[in-house]
């Protein structure tokens, strides 16, 4: 018995891509991304935010292997991102070779209630995650050396 549940899965995705001027599109599926931005309509509350309503788990660390298909390179280069709140921490960090990227996010409960005085805070902080946690990575064809 452990407080700590490890697994590990391995999938691949066949059509998985749009197309858009000529760049291949390729959303990341994470196994638990967060899209919860209708819990942070409003713009002021009036009581304590639960976070552990939005999760159970007290930290989450998931790693993806993408393979960059032959022929192709990324369009864009990630930048490593990394924010903060009284609540809670995220990161997403990038490592990438000509044939693969190696994508680590990290989300780290710091309290489970969150008093209305940093509801904005909160607000901000899960807005910037959903958008994290929403991107898409870009393939073009490489250039003809």
């Amino acid at each position: 018995m452990t407080d700590t549940v490890t697994y590990k899965y391995t999938f691949t995705a066949k059509n998985a891509v749009t197309e858009f001027s000529g760049i291949k599109l390729y959303k990341l599926p994470w196994a638990d991304a967060f899209n919860y931005l209708e819990y942070f309509t409003i713009e002021k509350r009036n009581f304590p935010f639960n976070v552990w309503e939005l999760t159970s788990a007290e930290s989450e660390v998931e790693t993806m292997t993408i393979e960059i298909p032959k022929g192709k390179v990324l369009a864009e280069q990630p930048k490593p991102l990394s924010v903060s709140c009284s609540a809670a921490d995220y990161s997403l960090t990038y490592k990438v070779s000509p044939t693969k990227v190696v994508i680590t996010r990290t989300f780290k409960v710091k309290k489970d209630v969150v008093p209305t005085a940093e509801y904005v805070q909160l607000k901000d902080f899960f807005t910037k995650v959903v958008e994290a946690d929403a991107k898409q990575f870009g393939f073009k064809n490489a250039a003809v050396q």
